[in-house]
């Protein structure tokens, strides 16, 4: 069990600090540009439930075992709430238009398949890297057995 929990935590801990400046950030422009207050509660409680479900989807992605295409909407899904989060924080100031939601969406969407892609490069990396061990390994292997 800590196997899997200390691992979460740190990863929702380095995740949360990177939601954190992201959304102070986006929450400066917001009160700068548009002149319109934004509850720091609001911000800060954001912020913790979107690094959750952020890190939560990383974890379900990254589990070892099970069908990869499944693990993959899994991941996706649990980040469908970061955009109604999004939506709730910053209220109509940024979504004014019904479409910027979606645009929202879509940006999550381009990073997690990006995410997605490199992981699965990086995966076929490594398989090839194995199986030239594998058969460099097995190459001195079939000699010694001639040799006999």
């Amino acid at each position: 069990m800590k196997k899997t929990i200390i691992p979460f935590l740190t990863k929702w801990a380095v995740i949360y600090a990177i939601t954190n400046i992201i959304l102070l950030v986006a929450t400066f422009i917001v009160v700068r540009r548009f002149g319109v207050e934004i509850a720091f509660y609001k911000v800060s409680l954001g912020g913790l439930i979107m690094s959750f479900f952020i890190a939560l989807s990383l974890f379900l992605f990254r589990i070892r075992k099970g069908n990869q295409i499944l693990k993959i909407f899994l991941g996706f899904i649990s980040l469908a709430p970061v955009v109604f989060l999004a939506r709730y924080m910053f209220g109509t100031t940024i979504f004014r238009y019904s479409f910027a939601i979606y645009i929202f969406a879509g940006i999550c969407s381009v990073i997690y398949a990006l995410a997605v892609i490199t992981v699965a490069a990086k995966a076929k990396k490594e398989e090839k890297e194995l199986n030239s061990l594998l058969l460099s390994k097995e190459k001195p292997e079939d000699e010694d057995n001639k040799k006999d």
